[in-house]
Protein backbone atom coordinates (compact mmCIF):
# COMPACT_ATOMS: atom_id res chain seq x y z
CA UNK A 1 0.00 0.00 0.00
CA UNK A 2 1.13 3.49 -0.73
CA UNK A 3 0.60 5.42 2.50
CA UNK A 4 1.16 8.68 0.64
CA UNK A 5 -1.82 8.07 -1.62
CA UNK A 6 -4.73 10.51 -1.51
CA UNK A 7 -7.30 7.74 -1.34
CA UNK A 8 -7.42 4.46 0.49
CA UNK A 9 -9.07 1.34 -0.77
CA UNK A 10 -11.40 0.08 1.96
CA UNK A 11 -10.31 -3.46 1.12
CA UNK A 12 -6.88 -2.53 2.50
CA UNK A 13 -8.44 -1.62 5.86
CA UNK A 14 -10.94 -4.45 6.39
CA UNK A 15 -8.42 -7.26 7.05
CA UNK A 16 -6.85 -5.22 9.85
CA UNK A 17 -10.23 -4.48 11.41
CA UNK A 18 -11.10 -8.19 11.26
CA UNK A 19 -7.83 -9.02 13.04
CA UNK A 20 -8.83 -6.75 15.93
CA UNK A 21 -11.17 -9.59 16.98
CA UNK A 22 -8.48 -12.28 16.75
CA UNK A 23 -7.75 -14.55 19.69
CA UNK A 24 -4.05 -13.98 19.04
CA UNK A 25 -2.92 -10.97 21.07
CA UNK A 26 0.05 -10.32 18.79
CA UNK A 27 -2.19 -10.24 15.73
CA UNK A 28 -4.53 -7.76 17.44
CA UNK A 29 -1.61 -5.53 18.39
CA UNK A 30 -0.11 -5.62 14.89
CA UNK A 31 -3.50 -4.89 13.31
CA UNK A 32 -4.09 -1.96 15.67
CA UNK A 33 -0.60 -0.69 14.84
CA UNK A 34 -1.30 -0.89 11.12
CA UNK A 35 -4.58 0.97 11.60
CA UNK A 36 -2.76 3.61 13.64
CA UNK A 37 -0.36 4.11 10.74
CA UNK A 38 -3.25 4.33 8.27
CA UNK A 39 -5.19 6.70 10.55
CA UNK A 40 -2.56 9.40 10.12
CA UNK A 41 -3.92 9.82 6.58
CA UNK A 42 -7.20 11.70 6.42
CA UNK A 43 -8.36 9.48 3.57
CA UNK A 44 -8.12 6.39 5.80
CA UNK A 45 -10.23 7.64 8.69
CA UNK A 46 -13.69 7.14 7.18
CA UNK A 47 -12.85 3.65 5.81
CA UNK A 48 -11.55 2.63 9.25
CA UNK A 49 -14.79 3.76 10.89
CA UNK A 50 -16.99 2.23 8.16
CA UNK A 51 -15.17 -1.10 8.58
CA UNK A 52 -16.42 -1.22 12.19
CA UNK A 53 -13.16 -0.56 14.01
CA UNK A 54 -14.40 1.92 16.62
CA UNK A 55 -16.16 -0.48 19.05
CA UNK A 56 -13.26 -2.93 18.83
CA UNK A 57 -10.69 -0.19 19.47
CA UNK A 58 -12.71 1.15 22.40
CA UNK A 59 -12.86 -2.35 23.87
CA UNK A 60 -9.05 -2.52 23.62
CA UNK A 61 -8.73 0.51 25.90
CA UNK A 62 -9.51 -1.83 28.79
CA UNK A 63 -7.07 -4.55 27.71
CA UNK A 64 -4.25 -5.58 30.05
CA UNK A 65 -1.71 -5.33 27.19
CA UNK A 66 -0.23 -1.82 27.40
CA UNK A 67 1.01 -1.90 23.80
CA UNK A 68 -2.43 -2.83 22.53
CA UNK A 69 -4.00 0.01 24.52
CA UNK A 70 -1.45 2.46 23.15
CA UNK A 71 -2.11 1.40 19.54
CA UNK A 72 -5.89 1.65 20.04
CA UNK A 73 -5.54 5.08 21.66
CA UNK A 74 -3.46 6.29 18.74
CA UNK A 75 -6.05 5.24 16.19
CA UNK A 76 -8.94 6.73 18.17
CA UNK A 77 -7.11 10.05 18.67
CA UNK A 78 -6.61 10.31 14.91
CA UNK A 79 -10.18 9.24 14.12
CA UNK A 80 -11.48 11.94 16.49
CA UNK A 81 -9.94 14.56 14.20
CA UNK A 82 -13.14 14.02 12.17
CA UNK A 83 -15.97 15.81 13.97
CA UNK A 84 -18.56 13.18 12.99
CA UNK A 85 -16.49 10.44 14.63
CA UNK A 86 -16.38 12.06 18.08
CA UNK A 87 -19.89 11.12 19.20
CA UNK A 88 -19.45 7.68 17.66
CA UNK A 89 -16.31 7.07 19.74
CA UNK A 90 -17.95 8.41 22.90
CA UNK A 91 -21.12 6.41 22.16
CA UNK A 92 -19.05 3.23 21.87
CA UNK A 93 -18.16 3.62 25.55
CA UNK A 94 -14.75 5.30 25.32
CA UNK A 95 -15.21 7.84 28.12
CA UNK A 96 -14.93 5.53 31.16
CA UNK A 97 -11.79 3.69 30.03
CA UNK A 98 -10.21 7.00 29.01
CA UNK A 99 -10.82 8.40 32.49
CA UNK A 100 -9.18 5.26 33.92
CA UNK A 101 -6.20 5.75 31.61
CA UNK A 102 -5.63 9.21 33.10
CA UNK A 103 -4.36 7.28 36.15
CA UNK A 104 -2.22 4.90 34.08
CA UNK A 105 1.41 4.16 34.88
CA UNK A 106 2.23 5.13 31.30
CA UNK A 107 2.86 8.82 30.65
CA UNK A 108 2.10 8.24 26.96
CA UNK A 109 -1.29 6.72 27.85
CA UNK A 110 -2.11 9.66 30.14
CA UNK A 111 -1.21 12.12 27.40
CA UNK A 112 -3.17 10.29 24.68
CA UNK A 113 -6.21 9.78 26.95
CA UNK A 114 -6.32 13.49 27.82
CA UNK A 115 -5.90 14.38 24.13
CA UNK A 116 -8.76 12.10 23.13
CA UNK A 117 -11.03 13.39 25.90
CA UNK A 118 -10.36 16.93 24.67
CA UNK A 119 -11.19 15.98 21.10
CA UNK A 120 -14.35 14.14 22.15
CA UNK A 121 -15.58 17.21 24.05
CA UNK A 122 -14.60 19.76 21.41
CA UNK A 123 -17.71 21.00 19.63
CA UNK A 124 -19.94 18.24 20.98
CA UNK A 125 -22.22 17.73 23.97
CA UNK A 126 -19.94 14.97 25.35
CA UNK A 127 -18.24 17.27 27.90
CA UNK A 128 -20.87 16.75 30.63
CA UNK A 129 -20.57 12.96 30.26
CA UNK A 130 -16.79 13.24 30.56
CA UNK A 131 -17.15 15.37 33.70
CA UNK A 132 -19.75 12.97 35.13
CA UNK A 133 -17.38 10.05 34.53
CA UNK A 134 -14.93 11.67 36.94
CA UNK A 135 -12.37 13.09 34.51
CA UNK A 136 -11.92 16.50 36.13
CA UNK A 137 -10.02 15.46 39.32
CA UNK A 138 -7.38 13.36 37.51
CA UNK A 139 -7.01 16.01 34.80
CA UNK A 140 -6.41 18.64 37.49
CA UNK A 141 -3.78 16.35 39.07
CA UNK A 142 -2.07 16.00 35.68
CA UNK A 143 -1.58 19.78 35.54
CA UNK A 144 1.31 19.20 37.97
CA UNK A 145 2.71 16.18 36.09
CA UNK A 146 6.48 16.09 35.54
CA UNK A 147 6.07 15.71 31.74
CA UNK A 148 5.15 18.94 29.98
CA UNK A 149 3.19 17.31 27.15
CA UNK A 150 0.97 15.54 29.72
CA UNK A 151 0.36 18.89 31.44
CA UNK A 152 -0.47 20.48 28.10
CA UNK A 153 -3.01 17.83 27.12
CA UNK A 154 -4.62 17.87 30.58
CA UNK A 155 -4.96 21.66 30.43
CA UNK A 156 -6.45 21.45 26.94
CA UNK A 157 -8.95 18.80 27.98
CA UNK A 158 -9.99 20.75 31.07
CA UNK A 159 -10.46 23.96 29.11
CA UNK A 160 -12.82 22.28 26.65
CA UNK A 161 -14.72 20.22 29.25
CA UNK A 162 -15.35 23.06 31.71
CA UNK A 163 -16.17 25.52 28.92
CA UNK A 164 -19.50 23.70 28.65
CA UNK A 165 -21.73 25.02 31.49
CA UNK A 166 -23.47 21.63 31.70
CA UNK A 167 -20.12 20.04 32.67
CA UNK A 168 -19.79 22.01 35.90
Amino acid sequence: WNLAADSVDATAISPYVQLLSSDAEGAREQAAGALWTHSFMEASRVPIVKAGAVPLLVQMLGDSNVGLKQQALGVLVNLAEVFAHRKLIAGAGAVAPLVSLLNSESDAAKEQAARLLRRLALGTNVGPAIAAAGAIPPLVMLLAHRVGSVQEEAAGALSVIVANPASQ
